[in-house]
């Protein structure tokens, strides 16, 4: 979260933070958090997700200081066309649906009680919680199929 904080700070008015990594998930329930506490009660209106055709793991987030406009949708789906991505979120009635994972962890009204109930990690993670990537949920790692090697 602190990174984001900073990310967000230091966006000028309009301007767009570029993330492209598998595993984003998280950088959803990060923004959220991170825009609620800038007073914004609506972040599931700043942020688009792309993925690769094809690949589950190549994916670009985007988090604009601002709202996205839906002329900032049409330019990323003309680039999604061309460069042979997807558009997987953005703030439009097509995407924020409950079924988008990306709309629940965005959307401050859903984002928490998804949270608890998703089985794997979603929450924002922290500098005294640093394991972005780490999905498993502490505690819930099982040994009994496990076998040691003699």
């Amino acid at each position: 979260m602190e990174a984001f904080r900073e990310y967000w700070q230091r966006l000028n008015a309009d301007g767009m933070l570029a993330i492209n990594r598998s595993a984003i998930l998280r950088a959803a329930s990060l923004s959220s958090v991170v825009l609620q506490e800038q007073g914004i009660d609506d972040p599931e209106n700043y942020v688009m997700v792309t993925t690769k055709k094809g690949s589950a793991g190549d994916t670009g987030f985007y988090l604009k200081k601002g709202r996205v406009t839906p002329e900032d949708v049409t330019r990323l789906q003309n680039a999604a066309r061309v460069a042979g991505i997807r558009v997987v979120y953005a703030p439009t009635p097509a995407f924020q649906q409950e079924e988008n994972i990306y709309y629940r962890l965005l959307n401050t009204r859903t984002r928490e009680a998804f949270i608890r109930g998703a089985d794997v990690e979603l929450s924002a993670s922290t500098d005294n919680w640093p394991f972005f990537d780490h999905y498993q949920r502490f505690g819930q790692f099982s040994t009994e199929h496990n076998h040691s090697a003699g």
